[in-house]
């Protein structure tokens, strides 16, 4: 980073530091970034996803723990309409689907393709008691 860089940059491919940390699952590097006051709703300029959303689509729960105990808005929508809660059903990711619904998300949000994350773990065949 530049000198006059801040914490908050987008990088070429639209992303800031904390979406990359979240998307990686580096849980001290979310700490430390979050603790020098890195935005957590900001959105990725290519797809609308926040860290929260890359995080929980990849199954990063103790990512995902953190950024909704710090103020995470689990409701936010990418450019496909997916949320957080969304992503997570897609993946089976039980952990933070349980995480986000503590947290306020949103059950009835759908997707563009009209889909709720109830919706989509029928379509994806989950059942209760399979966790990945």
């Amino acid at each position: 980073m530049s000198p006059e860089s801040t914490i908050d940059e987008f990088d070429p491919l639209g992303l800031t530091c904390l979406m990359w940390a979240s998307s990686s699952n580096q849980h001290e590097v979310v700490l430390f970034l979050l603790d020098q006051k890195a935005a957590l709703n900001l959105t990725a300029s290519d797809s609308g996803a926040t860290a929260l959303i890359l995080a929980a689509a990849k199954g990063h729960s103790s990512v995902v723990k953190v950024l909704l105990e710090r103020g995470a808005n689990p409701n936010i929508r990418c450019k496909n309409g997916n949320t957080a809660l969304l992503y997570a059903t897609y993946g089976n990711f039980v952990t933070c689907v349980k995480l986000l619904l503590e947290k306020g998300a949103n059950l009835a949000i759908q997707n563009e393709e009209g889909q709720s994350a109830f919706e989509v773990a029928i379509k994806c065949g989950h059942r209760r008691g399979e966790v990945r």
